[in-house]
């Protein structure tokens, strides 16, 4: 299945029924496509495109989007529950109703993933150090959030 950008336009929206829960989309350019309800559980999206596409309701539990570009995207609702984050870049993008229970943040993911008021409790963030800290509690995500804040800024 090739999956080419066209003029713009994404050619994805074409083969959508070829994406099953699995799918290996590693590196592919998804950007602008419309995959809201598609169900990407499992499914290996490390460093693949998805900036400005419409993943509104999408399942991504226990995907792989590591250093994955969501810049933009809309994932109002979106359930990335167990899924690998790290890396990721979610710049911009829509989180309300995000659900990221079990998932794996970094610094950063985690950061615009609270600016973006996705749903935090749960998440593992990555300490850089071999460990992670579960995110259990709205307090302890804001106190988390306002200590990483104050040691270094989050920039656009």
């Amino acid at each position: 299945m090739a999956i080419k950008n066209t003029n713009g336009m994404c050619m994805i929206n074409r083969y959508v029924h070829y994406i099953r829960p699995g799918t290996d989309l590693n590196g592919a350019d998804l950007s602008n496509a419309n995959l809201a309800g598609a169900d990407l559980s499992k499914a290996n999206l490390a460093g693949a495109d998805l900036s400005f596409a419409n993943l509104a309701e999408t399942n991504f539990c226990r995907a792989t989007l590591y250093g994955a570009i969501l810049y933009g995207a809309n994932l109002t609702g979106a359930d990335f529950s167990g899924a690998d984050l790290e890396e990721a870049n979610l710049s911009g993008a829509i989180l309300s109703g995000t659900i990221f229970k079990d998932a794996i943040l970094d610094r950063e993911s985690f950061l615009r993933a609270y600016k973006g008021k996705g749903n935090l409790v749960g998440a593992l963030l990555n300490n850089n150090n071999g460990t992670f800290t579960q995110l259990t509690s709205q307090a302890k995500i804001n106190a988390i959030y306002r200590v990483e804040t104050e040691v270094r800024p989050l920039t656009y």
